[in-house]
């Protein structure tokens, strides 16, 4: 799973979106609630090429109504970081 992430994710396979599409659709519809997809913002976007989220519900029409704010990218904190403040 983890070696699919990260050639759908980061490598930008959009072909892989095809995996889990299916599965992913059928239960989002039978949810019957609106979807709201968290967007990407520009530089991952152009970066990517896609949206992984908006690949993998591909056939469900998400509601738009988030949008990105300009600035840096946040980097996790590192786990032993993560760790010592819970």
């Amino acid at each position: 799973m983890r070696a699919y992430m990260k050639q759908y994710k980061f490598l930008g396979d959009y072909r892989l979106r095809n995996v889990f599409n299916r599965l992913i659709v059928s239960e989002l519809k039978a949810m019957r609630c609106p979807i709201v997809v968290i967007p990407v913002n520009e530089s991952t976007f152009q970066e990517r090429g896609f949206n992984q989220v908006l690949g993998l519900c591909e056939g469900v029409q998400p509601v738009n109504c988030l949008r990105t704010r300009q600035g840096k990218k946040r980097k996790p904190p590192i786990r032993k970081e993560s760790i010592a403040e819970a």
